[in-house]
Formats: structure tokens, C-alpha cells, sequence
């Protein structure tokens, strides 16, 4: 017979010991709960119980506290009554005379006593020795918990070495505490405990400020902004209200004069009648207005005058200068010079719109909860930067003064516009009426609800502005369709296909041209394909309306269409995005989407050139390096349009005898990189007949590049030689002297002419000839 195996840790003696090691465990660990549960929190760090050891009052807590009184010989120096509980609860004086209590003095003195240590602790034998029983207490301490019990601690007369014995009643023995804790807490006069503030209300809604000798300042919040005389009244300037009712609120008293005043103290004090009247009404539901009288000044003291609060004896010393700073002005100081007063600023405006009432022009923008902007009742985006601008503008409109004109007189009883400004719920409008005379940019205005009329300085243009700003607000991106979800692109026009290319569905996105069928280089489709990905209009010209199609040549159109990856509900999906082409006029052709916004804008042609042109890499048929030009003119059919040069030993290019600002200076160095490689396609030998069938010999015009070494030197010069159109952006062209001619894709000289007629100097066009 086999031995048997060896015990393993699941033989019965192995379990046994296991079954006693886990019951001995359990028991520790119930008894480690335990004691978390009933003795942890009873522990304290050691110097948590050497302090708690040293307190005088260890179980005291300022939130039980609900009454103090100090006192001496029977007699209450000072009773302090804890009103109302929670955050509202506020402290009272109750004795030796009833007034509001100072908060923040008495939680001072609470924290304090909370925080209260002993010096010595005596036994009672040794509390015995000093026969404080029968010595004269030196003042009297009662803490009222509620309903948890009370303390009462009786101070006793001050030893030699400056320590106050101290008794708790309901326990043996006595304290010593030191001079300082006494002196700290019990030698403050009464005035420390009451309020300074004179108004109690933290937020007001009127403000009324009578004078004896005047006329009242009255303000009224409304809807949230301050009114002169009324909620109904005109707006007045927020910085000089706040600023008004911040000293107003914060009239402060810097020290009693008397508890109770006779009839001739107060008239010597100014206060019968007072000479200012001061009334802060709150919020309806939320108390009685409080009233707060001013009176004359205190002899020898600048700035300083008698004061009380009306329905409470006690007269006061305020300090008054920067109150009384503020009643300088006039009522008619506190008048807003907004022409709209906005509540925040021009991001919290939520809606803006305009009605022209003698044409029926109206439009309204509104803000969405996902901060985009829309026209109100359509899908029509807004352009966020021409929005604000506008709304910045008319933010900083200003009245310029009243008129006595009545509205028929003023051009308002049939106003030319009506504009309205909405912050939320809050909602403000204005009528424009007649302009002043002999004044431009200056009308008469009205604000809707206010019967006083103003003028403004309004500008010469922000009528024809807001005109226009049905069109101008339009989000200029007329169609988006990203490269990296298009699949393909197709423009045709009518039954016929002018270009088709097709994604090859790689990443990053590779294209391949289907119409025509022509060699295409990948990297220029795939520069074409991005142009969509936003395309913007230079500006909206029209509505998107019907009638206007035969204007801007969209009656039969040519349309571009993109086909692009989506989801719908999760699922992929294919979809269309579309533009309508027409007319073109320079170097933009009118366009509209129809799924897009309502209106017909003018894009940048470009596209349709490179589609005309090709994507055929072409020859390089010349390449400068555009650091060293130092001569460029640009003329066509004849007429010089453009002609700048850059003298030896300058920096900055400059038209005839005027340098180039800045901003022109960057944009012609731009222009300048595309003569590094300048390419022709179909290149071919240039022939005296070929030159001239091209319209080459003569040239239609010609682009004319200089370029000096940078030490100075020999100018070189080029003349490129343009000639005849071959199709929408492409001409044909030739370098002189080089013996090629080819097709050039004119966007450099589309460009430069553009650049030309953006410069303030920019030539005049020819004479006509005069009719005969």
C-alpha cells in the first residue's frame, strides 16, 4: 500500500485552527466597530483636550446663545436679545434702553466667551479663602440658551496681580481669568453693541429725497432700471443712482448725541422740521419703507451732521460729506443720456428689430438658448459680428436735449422708424421721427411710454443701415459642405455637365475627375474640394425672390451640387447641398441655396475659374523671387490699372509718390508669391500667326515684373503678355522673349486689379468719347 499524502491546509486539524483565527478576528473587528461607532468621535487631539481642559465655559456654542446680560449691583448695563432664528435672527438691545444691535459686536463677544480660558482653576476651600461671597461683585454675566440651561457667572473685584476671580453658578470652587479677558469683553460703553447703520433694508425699490428748502429727488426701479419720479418715469443714469443710493444705504452713525431729545433739542439740532428727508422703500411684501431724518450740521465738525431715524427717539451724529456731495446735483442730472439704456451690456441684449411703418420693412433677430442667433420665424442664420457691431452702436447712442416740439412737429406722430431692443423679458423701444434742420444726422426720438421728446445725434447712415440690415445681418455662409464627408461634386448646366469629380473614399480625402475626362492632379482637386467647405458671400443683394431671378441671371441657373455623408436619427445618410448660380459681374457671380438663407448674395467666382482652367499641372513658364521685385504695372484694354514700384534702397512699395498703408503693404506681398511660379497650360511654340489669332500681337494688355538684387544693382525686367479669353478666368498669355504661348489662369491678374481699385489713388477709368 501507497502512504497516504500529506496534510494539506484542508485537513480538519488545519481547518480547525482556521475556523478560531476567523472568530477571533471577527470579535476584534466588532469591537473596533464599536468603538468607532460610540468612542471616535469622543476622542479628541491632544491639544484639543489641553485646550477644551483650559476653557471656561467648554459646552458653550454662540448658535444656542438667545440672551445676554451683563449687569451690576442688580442694575443692567447691557441686555442683548437674540430676535427671529437661522439665517434671519438679528440681536437687540433691550436694556438700559431699547435699540438694533450691532451684529457684528455681539458675535465678537460671543466667540470670545466661546473661546474663554481660565488661568487658575480653586477649589472650593480656596474659593473659601477669598470670601468672595462677600465681596462686591464687580459685574455680572447671564448666558440664555433657550431651552438648555442658563449660565450666570459673577465677577469679582480684581486681585493684585490684575486677575479676575470668577464663580459659575451651580458648580464649586472658582476661575481666575486674566486682566486682559476682562478688560476685552466688559469696558466697551454701551455704544459698541448698538447698530451704526441708520436703514435697515438691504435692497430698495424707491428712493426719496425731500429737502426743506427744495424740490424731492424721487427714483423708482422698474422692470430693472431706475426712473426719475416714477416707475413710469424717464430712465435715469444707473452709475449716479447707485452711486446716490450707496451713500444714501450707507448713512452711518459715528456716535449718539441723545436718548431722548426734547422739542428744543430737536429744533436745535434741525430736526423740527428736518432739513433732509431720506425714504428707502423695499420690495412689495418685504416691509414698511424706513425714513431717516437729516438735520443741521454739528458745530466744529466739517462734514458731520445730526440725524435720526423716524419712529425711534435717539439722535445721532452721521458723517454727511459724501452724501451731501451727491445732492449737488440737480433732479435733471440724474437724467440717462442713453438713448436705450441697456440693463447689462451689448451680450445681454436677446432680440433686436426694426419697423420702417411707411414701407412696411420689418425685421427682428432673436438670440437662442444655444447662443446663435435667428430671424424671428425662420431658420435664417444671423452674422454674429455685424449683429453686435450694430447693437454696440446703438448702445452708445446718447440724447442730445429736450425739444418743445409737440410729435407732429418732431415727425412722430407718423414716425420713419420704430426700433426695439429686448434684454430677456425686459423690452425697449424707440421712435425716430423728422431730422432736426440744418442739422445732419440729428432727428427728433421718442422712447415708446415716455411722452417727452428728445433729439440724437444718430449718424447720416443708421437709418440706411438699420434699411439694409435685413440683408446685412444674413449669416454670410451661404453653404457648407466639408471636404472630408463630400462625395462628390457636379456642376451643371441645364441637361449638361460641365465638371463631375468623385471622392476615391480615402483618408485623407483623394479625388478623381470624371467630367470631362482630362488629366487631373490629385493635390489641385483636392485644394478645390476645400474652397467648399465654408463658402461665403461678399455681400446679399436681394431677397430670395422669384420676380428678382431674371435680375442676377438665376432664372436658369447653373447648379452646383455637392453630395455629402450625414446621419439622420443615427443612421448614415447621403445628402445634397446645393447652390444656384447666375450672373456673374467681375470676379463674383450671384448665387443662392435653396435650402439655405433666404436671400441671393454675390460669391467669390474663383471656383468656376479653376474649374474652366483645369487641374492639369501646367508649365512653369516663370518663377522671381518676389523679395527682389522692385516694379510691377498692370495694363488692360488700353488703360492702365495698376503701376507701384519700390525705390533702391526702400523697403515698402508705394504708388507713385504715396507709400502703401500697412494693412495694403501685407496683401500686395501676398499677390507678389504667385509670380514664383507662374504657369501656362497647352504651352506651345509662339508663332507670329499664333501670337495674333491669340489675341497676343498686339497684346489685349500686358503685366510688366522688375526685380533688383538686394546689394543694389542692374534691374531685371519681364513684360508677360496677355491676350484673348479662353473660357471663364483663362486667357491666353505669353512671357516675352521666351518664345511659348499658353493658357494662363488670370486669378493673379484678377487680383492685382482688384488691388488697384482698392487703393486711394486708384486710376480713373478712360474718357468716353463725347456723343455725337
Amino acid at each position: 500500500m501507497s502512504s497516504p499524502p500529506p496534510a494539506t491546509a484542508t485537513s480538519l486539524d488545519q481547518s480547525g485552527f482556521s475556523m478560531k483565527t476567523t472568530l477571533m478576528l471577527a470579535l476584534l473587528v466588532g469591537g473596533l466597530g464599536l468603538w468607532v461607532l460610540l468612542g471616535e468621535n469622543q476622542t479628541k487631539t491632544s491639544v484639543e483636550t489641553r485646550f477644551a481642559g483650559k476653557r471656561l465655559l467648554p459646552h458653550l456654542e454662540p448658535e444656542d446663545v438667545t440672551g445676554l446680560e451683563i449687569g451690576r449691583g442688580g442694575e443692567a448695563l447691557l441686555a442683548l436679545v437674540r430676535e427671529g432664528a437661522g439665517a434671519d435672527a438679528e440681536w437687540r438691545v433691550t436694556a438700559p434702553l431699547d435699540d438694533r444691535a450691532e451684529q457684528p459686536a455681539v458675535e465678537r463677544l460671543l466667540n470670545n466667551l466661546r473661546f474663554a480660558e481660565f488661568a487658575q482653576r480653586l477649589t472650593a476651600a480656596e474659593a473659601a479663602e477669598l470670601e468672595l461671597g462677600e465681596a462686591e461683585a464687580e459685574l455680572t454675566l447671564t448666558i440664555a440658551r433657550g431651552t438648555k440651561p442658563s449660565y450666570t457667572l459673577t465677577f469679582a473685584a480684581a486681585r493684585p496681580d490684575g486677575s479676575y476671580p470668577v464663580t459659575l453658578e451651580g458648580q464649586e470652587g472658582a476661575f481666575l481669568v486674566r486682566k486682559g479677558f476682562f478688560e476685552t469683553n466688559f469696558s466697551d460703553p454701551l455704544w459698541t453693541y448698538r447698530r451704526k447703520e441708520l436703514f435697515a433694508i438691504a435692497h430698495s425699490v424707491r428712493v426719496d429725497v425731500a429737502r426743506r428748502d427744495g424740490p424731492t429727488l424721487t427714483l423708482a426701479r422698474h422692470d430693472g432700471f431706475w426712473r426719475l419720479d416714477d416707475a413710469q418715469g424717464e430712465y435715469a443714469d444707473p452709475d449716479r443712482c447707485n452711486e446716490l443710493i450707496k451713500e444714501v444705504r450707507g448713512l452711518k452713525a459715528i456716535a449718539s448725541e441723545s436718548d431722548a431729545p426734547s422739542e428744543a433739542d430737536l429744533q436745535r439740532y434741525g430736526l423740527a422740521p428736518a432739513a433732509l428727508t431720506l425714504t428707502l422703500t423695499p420690495p412689495e411684501g418685504q416691509g414698511d419703507p424706513e425714513v431717516v431724518e437729516v438735520g443741521a450740521g454739528v458745530p466744529e465738525q466739517t462734514g458731520v451732521r445730526y440725524a435720526r431715524v423716524r419712529g425711534r427717539p435717539f439722535v445721532y451724529r452721521v458723517a454727511s460729506a459724501k452724501l451731501e456731495d451727491q445732492l449737488e446735483s440737480e433732479r435733471d442730472d440724474y437724467r440717462s443720456l442713453k438713448l436705450i439704456p441697456i440693463a447689462g451690456n451689448a451680450q445681454t441684449v436677446t432680440g433686436l428689430g426694426v419697423l420702417f411703418p411707411g414701407d412696411g420693412l420689418e425685421w427682428h433677430v432673436e438670440r437662442q438658448k444655444d447662443g446663435g442667433w435667428l430671424f424671428r420665424g425662420q431658420e435664417t442664420r444671423v452674422e454674429d459680428l455685424v449683429r453686435q457691431t450694430l447693437v454696440e452702436r446703438i448702445a452708445g447712442l446718447e440724447l442730445l436735449a429736450p425739444t418743445e416740439l409737440d410729435a407732429a412737429g418732431a415727425g412722430l406722430e407718423s414716425p420713419q422708424a420704430q426700433l426695439r431692443v429686448t434684454e430677456g423679458e425686459l423690452t425697449r423701444e424707440l421712435q425716430i421721427g423728422a431730422q432736426v434742420s440744418g442739422e445732419e444726422g440729428v432727428y427728433y426720438v421718442r422712447r415708446v411710454g415716455e411722452a417727452r421728446i428728445y433729439t440724437s445725434e444718430l449718424g447720416a447712415n443708421l437709418l440706411a443701415t438699420l434699411r439694409a440690415a435685413d440683408l446685412e445681418l444674413i449669416d454670410k455662409t451661404i453653404l457648407i459642405a466639408s471636404h472630408w464627408d463630400a462625395q462628390s461634386l457636379e456642376l451643371r448646366q441645364g441637361e449638361t455637365t460641365q465638371l463631375k469629380v468623385q471622392s476615391l473614399g480615402s483618408d485623407p480625402p483623394t479625388w478623381r475627375q470624371l467630367v470631362p475626362e482630362a488629366r487631373a492632379d490629385k493635390d489641385m482637386l483636392a485644394n478645390f474640394m476645400e474652397r467648399f467647405d465654408q463658402v461665403r458671400v461678399e455681400s446679399y443683394v436681394a431677397r430670395d425672390l422669384p420676380e428678382l431671378y431674371a435680375d442676377y441671371g438665376l432664372q436658369e441657373p447653373r447648379v452646383l451640387t455637392i453630395l455629402v455623408k450625414t446621419y439622420v436619427e443615427g443612421e448614415e445618410a447621403e445628402e445634397a447641398r446645393t447652390l444656384y448660380l447666375g450672373k456673374r459681374e467681375g470676379a463674383y457671380v450671384y448665387a443662392r441655396n435653396p435650402d439655405g438663407p433666404a436671400a441671393i448674395g454675390k460669391v467669390d467666382a474663383g471656383f468656376l475659374d479653376r474649374a474652366a482652367r483645369g487641374f492639369a499641372r501646367g508649365t512653369k513658364v516663370l518663377s522671381v523671387d518676389a523679395n527682389l521685385l522692385c516694379e510691377l504695372s498692370l495694363t488692360l484694354d488700353g488703360q492702365l490699372v495698376l503701376e507701384l514700384n519700390k525705390p533702391e534702397g526702400g523697403i515698402a512699395w508705394q504708388e507713385g509718390a504715396n507709400m502703401l498703408e500697412e494693412d495694403a503693404e501685407g496683401e500686395l506681398k501676398t499677390l507678389l508669391l504667385q509670380f514664383e511660379s507662374l504657369e501656362l497650360t497647352e504651352v506651345s511654340d509662339a508663332t507670329p500667326e499664333g501670337l495674333a489669332k491669340r489675341g497676343l500681337a498686339p497684346p489685349a494688355g500686358t503685366l510688366k515684373l522688375a526685380t533688383r538684387p538686394f546689394e543694389g544693382g542692374e534691374v531685371t525686367r519681364y513684360t508677360i503678355l496677355l491676350g484673348d479669353p479662353v473660357g471663364e478666368g483663362v486667357r491666353w498669355a505669353a512671357v516675352e522673349g521666351e518664345g511659348r504661348q499658353g493658357q494662363l489662369f488670370d486669378e493673379v491678374v484678377r487680383d492685382l486689379q482688384a488691388f488697384g481699385a482698392s487703393l486711394p489713388g486708384a486710376f480713373p477709368p478712360p474718357p468716353q468719347d463725347p456723343p455725337k
